[in-house]
């Protein structure tokens, strides 16, 4: 269970209020990711949606912070600072009750789906399956979308399951890809050039525009991965 501790003292709401341009302002949670400050984020993300209501154009948490998107002509941003600075004094947190929803995904490690997975071992000092193990040991918190339609980011892995991207980036990675960098595993939806390891490949898909639910797994959530041979 993660619990959500107050984060916001009167002088230092205004720091952690960031304007975007004029139409955006960022809230910003902490410097450095861990679990408490991203959890910190998707609850306050939560209560600006039920709160703000009309006042906004739409609200998202990132890794360490929140956008709240807003329109000028409808809400002015000193009155919009006003609520939010309102709800940041009264953020004590909350504790989640219910567990979160969980997916299961297949993936391929290595080999042509996975051409990055040797390099990440011989960082890390391990053997491929030993590595692999470790990958789907436990379920992964779903920290944030971004990046590219669907794209997903989960965490947080071990200090020795810790590896820096890649100096140089790969062209045209595929869909479905299994990502692997900085203390994070991501999960592409579309192709795309990255400098994350690529580990492996999966049939998952986390961004359907013809779908009646076009995001399968939502920042909160958990996902187990489950090794295979094919897919």
């Amino acid at each position: 269970m993660i619990k959500v501790t107050r984060q916001f003292q009167s002088n230092e709401i205004i720091s952690r209020l960031i304007p975007l341009g004029d139409h955006a302002l960022l809230i910003r949670f902490g410097n450095t990711l861990d679990l408490k400050t991203n959890y910190n984020a998707q609850a306050f993300a939560e209560i600006c949606r039920a709160k703000l209501g009309a006042a906004i154009e739409g609200c998202a948490s990132n890794l360490v912070s929140v956008i709240v998107h807003y329109d000028p002509k409808k809400t002015p941003v000193a009155d919009l600072k006003n609520q939010i600075m309102l709800l940041m004094s009264n953020f004590n947190g909350k504790e989640r009750i219910e567990p979160p929803v969980q997916h299961v995904i297949d993936v391929k490690y290595g080999g042509d789906e996975g051409p990055c997975l040797a390099e990440v071992c011989e960082t890390l000092g391990v053997q491929a399956e030993t590595f692999v193990n470790n990958h789907i040991r436990e379920p992964l918190h779903a920290l944030a979308l971004g990046f590219s339609p669907g794209f997903l980011y989960l965490g947080l892995h071990d200090e020795d399951m810790r590896v820096s991207r890649r100096d140089k980036v790969q062209e045209n990675v595929p869909a479905g890809s299994i990502l692997f960098a900085a203390g994070q595993t991501a999960i592409t939806s579309r192709p795309i050039r990255t400098g994350w390891h690529v580990i492996g490949q999966s049939n998952f898909r986390n961004f359907d525009p013809t779908a009646e639910k076009p995001i399968q797994v939502n920042p909160g959530e958990l996902v187990q991965f489950r090794a295979v041979n094919s897919l």
